[in-house]
Parts: C-alpha cells; sequence; structure tokens
C-alpha cells in the first residue's frame, strides 16, 4: 500500500506541474507577444522601458531583434518585473498572445 502512496499525485499537484511545464515551453511569435501586451495596455510601458537608458543592453537587444518571446526568458522576468505583473498575469498575457493569429 506504501509503493502505491508514492506514486499517486495529487490533481493539484498534477495541475501545478502541467502549469510549471507550461511556463517552461510557452514561446509566442514577435508580434504575437506585441498585441497581448497591447491588448491588456502595456505595449506603452513596454516601449518606454526599453527607451530608458537604464534599461539593461542585453534587454533592450532582445526586445528588438527576437522573432520569438519564450515565457521563462529573462526579458520576460525583466518585463513583469518592471510592471509589477504576477506570475498569474504573466501567464494570462502569454495564453491571450497564444490566440493571436498572425
Amino acid at each position: 500500500m506504501k509503493d502505491q502512496a508514492a506514486w499517486f499525485i495529487a490533481p493539484e499537484q498534477q495541475e501545478q506541474q502541467a502549469l510549471e511545464a507550461w511556463r517552461g515551453n510557452a514561446t509566442v511569435t514577435r508580434i504575437q507577444f506585441k498585441t497581448a501586451l497591447d491588448d491588456f495596455g502595456y505595449l506603452e510601458q513596454v516601449e518606454a522601458l526599453m527607451a530608458d537608458p537604464e534599461t539593461k543592453k542585453q534587454t533592450w537587444l532582445d526586445w528588438k531583434d527576437a522573432h520569438d518571446f519564450r515565457r521563462s526568458s529573462p526579458i520576460i522576468a525583466q518585463i513583469s518585473e518592471s510592471l509589477g505583473l504576477s506570475e498569474e498575469e504573466v501567464d494570462r498575457l502569454f495564453k491571450q498572445a497564444e490566440t493571436v493569429k498572425g
């Protein structure tokens, strides 16, 4: 009986593992990400962040030249921190971006 319990994963744990896997793999195109930012009213704030001379050069380069944006990438962490977004808000942003055709 103990061995069976070790193999059991509660539905909540399964959901958390699925969410973490999705966060690690979610990737959207540049146009999808920028459209979602605009849909949520964040695009102007992000563009202002990129225009700020204090923004790290690598962040600016990623913003300027990236073809895709990964949910788990440093630029997303920088943007979400600058905007004060929670993990759940970033998830919603990416899920919205995934729906954009383009």
